[in-house]
């Protein structure tokens, strides 16, 4: 199971860029349901606190003001940013089960369908990964089957445990769909490279084994560097 740690926030500094991710049409925010002006002091984070009592749900505000938010570290005193209701029209999918083993049955896959190309762009957009890490950590976690299920209980493409996937905020019920998976996969790979300082192995050791005992999810990093060709 993953733990999330209590201090994780939106990136202030990193090593590694993160690029804004343009999001489907299909995983954009639900209606919104209030107009905030941002006060002296405020941060996604703290917003989010406030509103939705779930730091973790700063991604909601940030995807429904795109259009006035180009850094998410970045906001300013008399903004007037939209707070979505919590729901979005999005998958589900469940954190890292802290297996390497793919949780799918299918025989394995070099590369990803074509069909599925575009989602692991986006992915890899949205968190600056490359795009062959982002890949191959798809690959090793699910095989690119949208109904993998390990035997932990983690589902989707990226395999996330339903405790993550609910702290992260995201609506029950759409586990298996590529659109919101990924949009829940963006949210949890910045909060693990604002947690490591941009460190990508200790992030994807952290996405398998969890912040308190990523060490033991080295080797998975390890694995997932040598398949992208980053080790």
């Amino acid at each position: 199971m993953f733990a999330m740690p209590d201090h994780a926030q939106p990136p202030v500094s990193r090593t590694t860029p993160v690029e804004r991710v343009e999001l489907a049409s299909s995983i954009k925010p639900a209606s919104p349901a209030r107009v905030y002006a941002v006060q002296a002091g405020d941060s996604l984070w703290s917003i989010a606190q406030r509103f939705y009592g779930n730091p973790l749900m700063w991604s909601h505000i940030y995807y429904a003001n795109q259009s006035q938010i180009h850094d998410p570290n970045e906001i300013y005193p008399g903004q007037e940013l939209v707070i979505p209701n919590t729901g979005t029209t999005s998958t589900t999918t469940n954190a890292s089960s802290g297996t390497t083993s793919t949780a799918s049955a299918a025989p394995a896959q070099a590369s990803p369908p074509s069909s599925r190309t575009s989602y692991l762009q986006q992915a890899a957009q949205g968190t600056g990964l490359p795009e062959p890490v982002v890949a191959a950590q798809v690959r090793v976690e699910s095989n690119f089957q949208s109904g993998a299920v390990s035997p932990a209980g983690a589902e989707g493409p990226y395999q996330f445990m339903p405790s993550t996937w609910a702290t992260l905020g995201f609506p029950a019920g759409q586990e298996y769909d590529w659109a919101t998976s990924t949009h829940a996969y963006v949210s949890f790979m910045r909060l693990l490279l604002a947690w490591s300082g941009g460190n990508v192995r200790q992030a994807l050791a952290a996405y398998n084994a969890g912040q308190a005992n990523w060490q033991a999810g080295l080797g998975y990093a390890d694995q997932i560097l040598s398949m992208a060709g980053q080790g």
